[in-house]
This record gives structure tokens, sequence and C-alpha cells, in this order.
């Protein structure tokens, strides 16, 4: 098998694993939301974001790092036992400040009457960060079936104990959505430890499942400390850590921000008395829909990257970079077009007696649209920042999200007391704008790319236009007569495009480019 074809087929199983966990993750809101107020959902949402943070500092680059000094020679194994080491301690100096200083972290945190929760979500922590570089290894090791299967192992695991304390015992509280996670965590980390010990080798008898867990070796050697190779890993970690936490500030600090500026006692939102914690609950409920952007988002990263490295050899390769964007973003806008237009009616369907989104969470539905846009910018921002990946000018990236972080940090601040979640959704959306148009300027100067900035402009007036003409519409029942007129108002749209890309085709070989600024000649 080729390098080329082994990646793809490697790149296949990681991100088959990634999503189908995630849309099995997904499924469970239909569930939570009809099961918990939107007040414990809130707190659910508000504690998960906080654990992103914590794994992003305390893994702290060392996936990263470990691959990067491994490549230099594979026969090396101080890489792994430096990160693993690096890790380990910090996860543990970690455990030991907020395990028994719980209590303090959960008055900080607004939760000082449920301080054994916040003591679950550290324990989760902790163990979410122990299993990142073992499963990092596995990476290195070329095993994706076996990473495949012990994270879907771990996900199903989850799911199975959510539905067994809401469903089976009627639960409705967060403690036991992070009981469950608690639990499958600590059975992540057993199945790496168990099936690396040498006597495991007796299940290789057991099938082939068994033969491929049974081999696995992510226990180091030994755990001799080289001061000089950490400290350079470390320093290389560094950078790779504070872009990652710039990037989940960006991505999931709406529902900690919301859940702590609106009043914590309530105030009246669109004629209905809101607390803090709900406004973050009703947040977090419908932000689930625009998990059709990130799949979409999710599934171009692993494809696309390594493509673009392997593309950047060839003479047309800016032109080729172009025609990518170009028609991702024609995808993008065609699910934030479909999604926005038919939320209503698709968190009305029942599935077993459950509504995809409970009614208690329908206010929230505005949000939508605004959410969904934002991550068709985050998508945009992906693709064109390819440049400084393969410039090697990595600073731009950080300089990127800081600024990202700035905007949407300021926005929260001016937004979230009068408007909500929707000042949130707002905030996010001016922050990923931010970011694509400094990374589109500054790109366009150190690595100019032909992108057809101004068919995009105009598929995207399309697109808008087509989504507030539905939306005047109204309507919640599939099969209802505005679900029909807004089904030909999307259609209407896309036989537009369709018919601009067919009648004035893109001269993808001209990709004219004067002072280093592409111009669209289409």
């Amino acid at each position: 098998m080729s390098a080329i074809r082994k990646l793809a087929s490697q790149t296949a199983v990681y991100g088959l694993s990634s999503i189908i966990g995630r849309i099995a993750v997904w499924g469970l809101t239909p569930i939570y939301t009809a099961r918990l107020e939107p007040g414990e959902y809130g707190v659910f949402g508000d504690l998960y974001s906080i654990v992103t943070y914590f794994l992003v500092i305390l893994t702290f680059g060392m996936e990263t790092s470990f691959f990067r000094f491994s490549s230099d020679d594979k026969t090396d194994k101080r890489p792994y036992t430096q990160a693993l080491l690096f890790v380990g301690g910090l996860a543990t100096i970690f455990l030991v400040i907020f395990g028994f200083g719980h209590q303090g972290l959960a008055s900080a945190l607004g939760y000082g009457e449920r301080s054994g929760l916040v003591l679950m979500v550290v324990f989760i922590i902790y163990l979410d960060v122990m299993v990142a570089l073992p499963m990092a290894k596995l990476r290195y090791d070329e095993r994706p079936i076996v990473f495949a299967t012990i994270s879907l192992v771990s996900i199903f695991l989850n799911i199975g104990l959510n539905l067994w304390f809401i469903l089976g015992q009627g639960e409705k509280s967060a403690e036991y959505v992070f009981i469950a996670n608690l639990i499958a965590s600590g059975f992540k980390l057993s199945l790496l430890v168990f099936f690396s010990l040498p006597f495991t080798d007796r299940l290789k008898q057991l099938g082939r499942i068994g033969a491929k867990l049974g081999s696995i070796n992510v226990l180091p050697e030994n755990l001799i400390l080289h001061r000089g190779m950490m400290r350079s890993m470390a320093a290389f970690g560094f950078y790779i850590m504070l872009a990652g936490l710039f990037g989940m500030i960006n991505q999931y600090s709406d529902i900690n921000f919301v859940k702590r500026l609106w009043p914590a006692d309530g105030a009246d939102y669109a004629g209905e008395w809101i607390t803090g914690a709900a406004m973050a609950g009703i947040l977090f409920a419908n932000k689930k829909l625009a998990v059709f952007i990130l799949l979409v988002t999710q599934a171009f990263r692993y494809a696309a990257e390594p493509f673009f490295f392997r593309q950047a050899r060839e003479s047309d390769s800016k032109g080729v970079f172009a025609k990518v964007f170009h028609y991702f973003m024609l995808a993008a806008l065609g699910v934030f077009l479909l999604v926005s237009v038919f939320a209503r009616e698709f968190v009305n369907i029942k599935i077993a007696g459950f509504q995809i989104i409970d009614e208690q969470y329908h206010l929230g539905l505005e949000v939508v649209p605004l959410l969904l846009f934002a991550f068709v910018l985050w998508g945009a921002y992906i693709n064109i920042s390819i440049w400084f990946k393969l410039t090697k000018q990595v600073r731009f990236g950080l300089l990127f999200s800081g600024a990202g972080v700035i905007t949407i940090l300021l926005f929260f601040v001016i937004l979230i007391p009068f408007y909500g979640y929707m000042g949130a959704a707002t905030a996010m959306l001016l922050c990923y704008l931010v970011m694509c148009a400094l990374c589109y300027r500054v790109g366009q100067t150190y690595y100019p790319i032909p992108y057809r900035i101004g068919r995009t402009g105009i598929y995207m007036a399309i697109i808008l236009t087509a989504f507030f003409t539905c939306r005047s519409l109204g309507g919640e029942l599939v099969f209802a007569g505005p679900f029909w007129g807004k089904l030909l108002i999307c259609l209407a749209a896309f036989g537009l495009i369709a018919a601009i890309e067919r009648l004035r085709p893109i001269d993808w070989e001209a990709g004219a480019i004067s002072d280093g600024i592409p111009t669209d000649k289409a």
C-alpha cells in the first residue's frame, strides 16, 4: 500500500470514529433536554466547557511535541517517556491542588453548594489527561483500529450509563451525567493499561480484536528524566497549548459567560423569566444544531491538511487552494441554509417519544442561524489559515486566534447582559469574522492565493436572501404549507448558484494576481 493510500485509510478510520462518537453523544440531546431543566443543563454545559480548557492546558501540546521529536529518530523512545512524565506530573499536581481544594474551586466557579460535582469534574480532567499520551502513542504506532475501538468502547459505555441513570433510574441532576463520564474515563485508562501488560498476550486467543488490543504497548520501558529534551519539548508544546486554548475559548466560552453575565436570579427575556443557568442551558441545547457545520469542517480538516501539504509542491498549488476554498464555502453555506431554515421543523421531530430538542428549549432556536454562520466563518478560517502553516510562520496563528479571544471577550461583556445568548452568538460571529479578515489580509501579503472572494460574496448574498425570505414564512411542522414554501425557496437559491456556476464558470487557470492581491476575473 502506498504512503498516500495508507494515510488516507488511517484518516478515514480516525475521522469515522470521531464523527461516530460525536453523533452518538449528540444523540443524548433529546433525553437530556426532556429530563433536565434548562438550569441543570446549563450547569452541565458550563462545566463541560471548563473541562475542555483544562485538558488543553494540562496536555500542554505534548502530543504534537511527541510526534515532532520522535520524527527525528523513530527508534528513540525518550520523547514519549518525557512527554508522559511531563503531562503525568502536571496532571498529578493539578489533582492534588484541586482535589484537596475542590471546595475553593467550586466557590470560585459559583458551585459552592455542589462541591462534590466539582470534585468529580477534577477527577474526569485528570483521567482524560492521563489517557491523552497513550492514545497519541497508538496514533504514532499506526494503530487506528485499536485507537478507534478503545475510543468508541469508552463513548458507548458513557452513553449506556447516561441512559441507565436518566431513563432507567429517572435521575434529573447533572451529577449523574458526570458520574457516567467519570466511569467511562476510568474504564478507558484501565483498558490502555491492562492491554499493555505482558500477561495480556493470552488474549490473542480471543479473536481479532483481542489480538490487536493484546499487543499494544503504551507503557514506557523506563521513566528516566532527560531534562534537556523535556525542556525543549515543553518549549515547543507551549505555543501549541496556547493556540489550542485560544481556540477553545473562542468556541466554548459562550456558555460560561452567559451563565455568569446574565443575572443569576433571572431577568425577563422575550416575555419569560430566565436565570443565568437556564440561559446557558438553552444556548447549549440549541448550539447542538451547529454540529452539522462542525462535522463538515472536521471531515474537511482530516482530509484537507495533509492534502494541502502534499499539493504545495505542485506548480498550480495556489489555484487548487482557491478552488478548494470555493467549493468548501459552497458546501458550508448550503448546510447553513438548510439547517437554519428547517431548524424548527427538525427539533419537533419525535423519536421514541422524545423531541430532538424538548419544547422548553425552543425559545432559543432564534440563536441557531447566528451560531451556524459563525461556524461557517470558522470553517473559512480553517481553510485560509493554511498559508502560515505552509510558510512555517505559526506565530500568526497565535496572533489571529488571540485577536479572536480579545474580540469575543469584549463583545461578551458588552452584549450578553442585554441580549443573553443572542449577544453571545453575535460575539462569536464577530470573533471569527475578525480572524478571517486578518488571516486573509496578512496571508495575501506573505502567500497570495487567488481566492474568488467576489464570487463567494455573491453566493453568500443569495443564501442570506433565501434565509430571510424563508424566515418570514414561519412553520414548525414537516409537510405543512410553510415547509413546502421554504423548500422551494432553498431549491431556487441552489438553482441560481448552480446556474451562475454553469453560465459564468470561473477560469481557475487565470488566477490573476496583482501586487500580491488576487483579483476575481470571473
